[in-house]
């Protein structure tokens, strides 16, 4: 399987920490900046080419039920 995933994809503040595999990294920030988005697609690349174990944290159980799909 092939995914591109362009440059003009990703925001460009958080284009710097594409490649960066630091075992723990937190972002924040207020509504809307982009964090999820940035997350998710860096998270994606990951699952696909790498092997990783992945913990999802969020800081409210009604922010999980937004953004987390189930498969029940």
């Amino acid at each position: 399987m092939q995914i591109n995933i362009t440059k003009d994809s990703i925001l460009k503040k958080y284009r710097p920490y594409m490649k960066r595999d630091e075992r723990y990294q937190v972002f924040w920030g207020g509504a809307g900046s982009g964090k999820s988005r940035f997350v998710a697609q860096k998270l994606t690349k990951e699952l696909i080419t790498k092997k990783i174990t992945l913990l999802v944290i969020m800081a409210t159980y009604e922010g999980m039920d937004k953004k987390v799909f189930r498969s029940s």
